[in-house]
């Protein structure tokens, strides 16, 4: 298992149609998002007007986490939903997907044809085991950690790790034994989890 962590100073910012969007990581690094060449890529983004339209990602399904504020996502023809801090929405990146409220935001994109999840994890001091399991018919998996408040320490065997608020652990590596991660500390981590095969 590899694991490799990522800071604010090593992050890319850019801006979109709505706000800015920070790059956390992407994969394979090499990887552009312009190109619409990776497999996956976790962003957190401001979005700063009443009303924006996202970018479509067609070849993509995304994931978002609101981290501040409120927002209404209404995608045409399909559902909207009502999301306030740390309620997420699961959405095609084909949807015409329209946003009602200034907002930051996490976000996962993974390929077509590839499984992502997220979710939040109340982070104490008694801490959280965390088995890292099989997804059927994926011979390759990435695991994020986000802190998005207050503290955290992962230690998966000898892999042992501090994240402050804003930092990004990603673990990486083949199927093989079940693993077992801790969690500890106060604040909240998002926990994403990529699922996918590579040519």
């Amino acid at each position: 298992m590899r694991c490799k962590v990522f800071t604010k100073e090593s992050y890319q910012i850019s801006k979109w149609s709505g706000g800015v969007t920070t790059q956390l990581a992407i994969y394979p690094e090499t990887a552009k998002y312009d190109q619409r060449d990776f497999m996956w890529r976790l962003s957190s983004a401001t979005v700063e007007m009443e009303e924006s339209d996202f970018t479509p990602l067609p070849d993509y399904d995304r994931v978002l986490i609101v981290l501040e504020g409120e927002v209404v996502l209404s995608h045409k023809d399909i559902r909207v939903s009502r999301l306030a801090a740390y309620e997420q929405d699961r959405f095609s990146g084909g949807y015409q997907t329209r946003s009602f409220g200034k907002i930051t935001d996490f976000n996962l994109m993974v390929r077509k044809g590839s499984q992502g999840f997220a979710e939040v994890l109340p982070v104490t001091r008694d801490g959280k085991e965390i088995v890292l399991e099989d997804c059927q018919g994926y011979k390759k998996m990435s695991q994020g950690f986000y802190c998005a408040e207050g503290f955290c320490d992962i230690r998966l065997g000898k892999i042992f790790c501090q994240l402050a608020p804003g930092e990004l652990l990603i673990l990486q590596g083949d199927y093989g034994a079940v693993q077992r991660v801790n969690v500890r500390g106060e604040g909240k981590v998002i926990w994403t989890q990529m699922y996918y095969n590579e040519s």
